[in-house]
């Protein structure tokens, strides 16, 4: 229910009419984690060069303790105007995930105008009692369009990320405003 709460608000806040099969979307509910960890956090683990390039923010936030599906960081950080990456801390053991995809931009990295309240928009979307996500944008790789922007709900299990569903979201505007 939040989920889509936080999707909702999400929605209302950019301009585009996401078309889609949003009745069959993927639910909070259905990915649901029951157990909720209070211990102290594990020392993040470092074991790969990306884990040591971000070991500041990493280690930040997972002090802060579990954000998602019950034992779990989600980190977000900006990597460019309205642009994000995430990485999942296991607050149990310090192991860190990162997901098959790197920085999400909502307009693509294109210098489209961005709509007015964005700011305010939760993305990515996550719980605490969860382990399904969800992001709005495009990867900012060479070669993406904004045409390819999408709402996409991921599931994390297991320290795998899995694409469960995607809603296209192309970003619409007047290209003789330019």
């Amino acid at each position: 229910m939040y989920l889509r709460f936080l999707t909702c608000i999400l929605l209302l806040a950019t301009p585009p009419a996401f078309g889609g099969d949003w009745e069959h979307a993927p639910r909070s509910e259905d990915h649901a984690v029951h157990e909720r960890f209070a211990g102290k956090p594990a020392p993040v683990a470092l074991v790969s060069a990306k884990d040591r390039l971000f070991r500041t923010v990493l280690r930040q936030h997972a002090k802060e303790g579990p954000n998602f599906a019950g034992h779990y960081t989600m980190v977000v950080v900006g990597c460019g105007m309205d642009s994000f990456f995430i990485a999942v801390v296991d607050e149990k053991t310090g192991q860190v995930y990162w997901p098959p995809f790197g920085c999400i931009s909502l307009a693509g990295g294109f210098g489209i105008p961005l709509p007015e309240g964005k700011g305010d928009s939760p993305n990515p979307a996550f719980r605490i009692d969860s382990r399904l996500f969800l992001t709005v944008g495009v990867e900012d790789k060479e070669g993406a369009d904004p045409k390819d922007r999408a709402v996409q709900f991921w599931v994390f299990d297991s320290g795998r990320f899995s694409l469960l569903y995607s809603i296209p979201a192309p970003f619409q505007y007047d290209e003789s405003a330019q």
